[in-house]
């Protein structure tokens, strides 16, 4: 299952713009906001902001103080689009929840002015 899902993950890496790969250090997040349904928007340090969808209900994302995120494929913590990964939330006085995630896509500037206010990192 997880060889199907780094097929999966290379295919839509090579699909992006002239098969560059869109991808951020798992280090270098600096802010977060809960989009809907499941959403969750990610800023790194290059001003770059990625939508990432969970897989699963992610009780404590409402709550969510601070969040890490991990790649499933390596330790080295490069995450890129179509990548699965795992949230770590973490709420004031709560116990660290992990979820499941997919890093779905990196927005463009034009996308990220046209989020809610309550929505953009």
């Amino acid at each position: 299952k997880i060889e199907l899902c780094h097929i999966q993950s290379l295919i839509a890496n090579a699909a992006g713009a002239g098969g560059a790969r869109q991808c951020f250090w798992a280090s270098s997040l600096t802010n977060f906001r809960q989009g809907d349904h499941g959403h969750l928007y990610i800023r790194d340090r290059a001003d770059q902001v990625f939508a990432v969808s969970t897989l699963e209900r992610c009780q404590e994302l409402d709550l969510a103080s601070s969040v890490a995120i991990h790649s499933d494929f390596s330790s080295v913590g490069r995450l890129c689009v179509g990548d699965p990964a795992r949230i770590t939330l973490r709420s004031l006085g709560g116990e660290p929840a992990t979820c499941r995630a997919r890093i779905d896509r990196r927005l463009t500037p034009e996308e990220i002015a046209a989020l809610p206010d309550d929505q953009r990192p």
